[in-house]
C-alpha cells in the first residue's frame, strides 16, 4: 500500500478501509464506513484514492454504494449439485392386471355356477361363494394396479 504525503488522519482512515475490503474482503461502503467510524462520503473518497495510488484494483458499483475487488479468488469449496431432471420410472403393472384378469374371470365362474346350473342346489352356493373370491382376486388387482401408478400431478413434481 504506498500511502505517502497525506495528513495522518487520512492515513489511518485508508489503512482501515484497506483492511476492510482487501483482507476481510467487506464490499458494502454501508458496513466498511461502520467498521471505519467515518462517513460513507470519506470511505468512498478513501477507496477512489486507495484506487488510484493502485492499493486496490476493483470497481465501484453505479449507485456507489458497493465496492468489489478484482482479485477476488474463487473458493475451493465443493460446487453445489445443480438440480437435475428426475423422471419417474414407469411402473410394471402386468401382475396387477393379470391378478385383476383372474379376479373378473373367477367372477364369471362364479357367476356361470350360480346362475345357469341350477340343477343342484348346492352348486348355487359354490357359485356365490366363487363369485365372492372372484370380487376379494379382482379388488386385489385392482389395489396393485392404483398404487403402482401415481396420479399425474405427482409425475410432473
Amino acid at each position: 500500500m504506498a500511502i505517502d504525503n497525506a495528513p495522518t488522519g487520512n492515513v489511518d482512515l485508508k489503512a482501515q478501509v484497506y483492511q476492510a475490503v482487501a483482507q476481510q474482503k467487506i464490499s458494502s461502503l454501508d458496513k466498511i464506513a461502520q467498521i471505519v467510524g467515518s462517513s460513507e462520503d470519506l470511505t468512498r473518497e478513501a477507496i477512489v484514492d486507495l484506487m488510484a495510488e493502485g492499493s486496490l484494483q476493483g470497481s465501484m458499483t453505479e449507485d456507489g454504494r458497493r465496492f468489489f475487488l478484482s482479485n477476488v479468488k474463487v473458493s475451493d469449496a465443493p460446487v453445489a449439485i445443480k438440480h437435475e431432471e428426475y423422471k419417474i420410472a414407469e411402473p410394471d403393472t402386468r401382475l396387477g392386471k393379470t391378478v385383476f384378469a383372474g379376479g373378473i374371470a373367477t367372477m364369471i365362474a362364479g357367476f356361470v355356477l350360480r346362475g345357469l346350473l341350477t340343477i343342484n342346489p348346492v352348486l348355487e352356493h359354490v357359485g356365490a361363494g366363487v363369485l365372492l373370491i372372484g370380487m376379494v382376486i379382482l379388488v386385489a388387482g385392482w389395489l396393485h394396479v392404483s398404487r403402482s401408478i401415481p396420479p399425474e400431478d405427482l409425475r410432473k413434481a
